[in-house]
């Protein structure tokens, strides 16, 4: 997370922190959210 926000703050090309951010962090981010609120209801 801190790194998230250092990047959100001060823009980074460089492919290691997008990698990680992207790769790790994303699908954490993913299933920390699963579990507190459930899976989405699926819309018509």
């Amino acid at each position: 997370m801190r790194l998230a926000a250092t990047t959100g703050r001060t823009p980074s090309a460089d492919p290691a922190v997008l990698s990680t951010l992207i790769d790790d962090l994303g699908p954490w981010l993913a299933t920390e959210y699963t579990s507190v609120h459930g899976e989405k209801a699926h819309r018509p």
